[in-house]
């Protein structure tokens, strides 16, 4: 008996390579299980040392997002915009 054909197509790409890079990023992401680490001082402000992370992460996020993601899109759209007119000219 011949093994059946998966329902779906195996993921790869741009797919594979930002599903991979989004794990990476968000498994990457230290996270401690008391609200102050054991080798951190006990005076130091651990609310405003979150605050600052989170803030450099929302920093880093919206670089990545509006400086290397949304220009390779537009370029992409771009690409295949401009193959679909090429296509739709050639047929008139």
């Amino acid at each position: 008996m011949a093994a059946a054909a998966p329902a779906f197509k195996p993921i790869t790409g741009m797919l594979r390579r930002g599903l991979i890079l989004d794990l990476s990023i968000g498994l990457g992401m230290p996270r401690f299980p008391h609200p102050v680490p054991p080798h951190l001082p006990l005076e130091m402000d651990t609310n405003r040392c979150w605050l600052v992370v989170a803030g450099l992460g929302f920093v880093f996020g919206n670089a990545f997002w509006y400086g290397y993601h949304m220009p390779r899109v537009n370029a992409r759209d771009n690409y295949y915009r401009k193959l679909e007119e090429a296509r739709a000219a050639r047929q008139g």
